[in-house]
């Protein structure tokens, strides 16, 4: 059984400033059954805008502490 799905940002969620269609509704589905983290090749200073971008589409992501 799966514990956790990863999934990568940029193409995936989104392209650009803008979310793929159904991204957000799938992660709130994955969330009910198991862990859901993201991955991306961004440089540590940008987590905190990267997770307010996720926020903005409905995707919702706390950056590392």
């Amino acid at each position: 059984m799966l514990k956790a799905v990863v999934f990568d940002m940029d193409g995936v969620l989104y392209r650009g400033a803008t979310g793929i269609p159904g991204v957000a509704g799938e992660i709130r589905r994955l969330r009910k059954r198991v862990k859901v983290l993201f991955l991306t090749r961004m440089p540590q200073p940008a987590t905190l805008r990267l997770a307010l971008k996720l926020i903005f589409m409905w995707i919702g992501a706390l950056p590392p502490i």
